[in-house]
């Protein structure tokens, strides 16, 4: 057990690399709720961590207790001041610059 999560949803990707249908702003947490649904899971919204990198991802951030913007874009760090950030790679290196 590398991480206790209960379940982590992303864009799918085939065996083959190809990226599937993404989805942004309120169909995400749409996507999010209807997975939990279909488990039969309550979301313990409180105690949930949620990651993004644009203003699209402030649907689901703004009801988890612990949203992180991952190399947040500009739109998204203005619309929720206060967010923890994390950053690496290429956006690290230019926030150093």
């Amino acid at each position: 057990p590398a991480l206790p999560v209960a379940a982590i949803l992303a864009t799918p990707v085939d065996a083959h690399g190809n990226v599937g249908a993404n989805c942004k702003g309120a169909e995400k947490l749409k996507r999010i709720e209807a997975w939990a649904q279909a488990q039969g899971v309550a979301i313990d919204w409180e105690n949930s961590h949620g990651y993004g990198d644009s203003v699209y991802d402030t649907h689901y951030l703004r009801k988890v207790g612990s949203p992180v913007a991952v190399n947040g874009h500009r739109d998204l760090l203005d619309a929720m001041p206060g967010m923890r950030k994390v950053t690496w790679g290429e956006s690290a290196r230019k926030e150093k610059t």
